[in-house]
């Protein structure tokens, strides 16, 4: 008697084992969504500058791009935004001032820009550099989550010296080779 209670009991568990598993695997299943690394923040980002030469007799009229391209699965706030273009260090005599002063493209009225999931989007400003130039030195600047960084000042190299601890960043840097274009080249 006992031992057939014991086999009944058995065959009741038995009988409940497939949807538990099918439970256990339903939540491994999420939160290996939810956790790894296709879920997360991913972006890559990148500068970029057009110069066209507009008839000016003294300068050229740039645009630097901040390329912010989202390859995560989420749509991703950016509250900071930095660029600065400047003169090389190698071509500078001393700390001049910068062609495009530090600036944080997302000002304190719009809180912050949004990159949705899968989307390549290009934030631009345009300012002036003189005919004399040979190569500007571009740097930007973005940070993921909700604090909000203050530039020291508007001297040059003003990005390099924005306080970042604590805070996850990514930086780029590049030199371009002014070599305008006019209006109506491809």
């Amino acid at each position: 008697m006992f031992l057939e209670e014991v086999g009944r009991n058995a065959a009741e568990i038995l009988k409940v084992l497939p949807s538990i598993a099918t439970i256990l695997g339903a939540l491994l299943a999420g939160w290996w969504f939810l956790f790894t690394r296709s879920f997360s923040q991913r972006i890559q980002f990148d500068v970029d500058l057009q110069i066209l030469d507009i008839g000016h007799p003294e300068n050229y009229l740039a645009e630097v791009g901040l390329i912010v391209e989202n390859k995560g699965q989420r749509q991703h706030r950016i509250y900071n935004l930095f660029c600065e273009a400047r003169r090389p260090r190698l071509l500078e005599a001393g700390d001049g001032e910068p062609h495009f002063p530090a600036t944080n493209f997302v000002t304190e009225q719009l809180e912050y820009f949004f990159v949705s999931a899968g989307v390549r989007q290009r934030f631009t400003k345009s300012f002036f550099i003189p005919k004399s130039e040979k190569a500007v030195f571009v740097i930007g600047l973005f940070s993921y989550g909700k604090q909000k960084l203050k530039l020291p000042s508007l001297r040059s190299k003003a990005i390099e010296s924005v306080d970042v601890k604590g805070v996850d960043t990514h930086t780029t840097t590049r030199i371009f080779s002014v070599q305008p274009r006019t209006f109506g080249d491809k």
